[in-house]
């Protein structure tokens, strides 16, 4: 942010509607990639408090064989659960993870 304004509105500003909404979409598409290199991260860690940032309160994660968790404390307990049982996993993301 700077003095205030956030990138993207330094980015639109001037732009037309289309031009705006265009980046937003960018925009967007840059954060969910950013938010699947921290989920898999925080797996590859078995990192139990990152992995509940990747979620909602609310969030629900489904696995195949098994009932979907539901909350964050629950999908976080998913985990666990397997980060126990399992050893070492390695996602291999096609994209950064910027550190802030």
């Amino acid at each position: 942010m700077v003095a205030g304004r956030s990138f993207l509105s330094l980015l639109t500003y001037g732009r037309s509607k289309f031009q705006k909404e265009v980046l937003a979409r960018v925009e967007a598409r840059l954060e969910l990639q950013e938010l699947l290199g921290r989920y898999a991260l925080a797996v590859d860690d078995h990192d139990g408090d990152a992995l509940s940032e990747c979620f909602t309160e609310d969030g629900i994660f489904a696995s195949p064989n098994s009932p979907p968790s539901v909350g964050r404390d629950a999908v976080v307990e998913f985990f666990r659960v397997r980060f126990d049982r399992f050893g070492a996993t390695l996602h291999v993301p096609l994209f950064q993870v910027l550190h802030h």
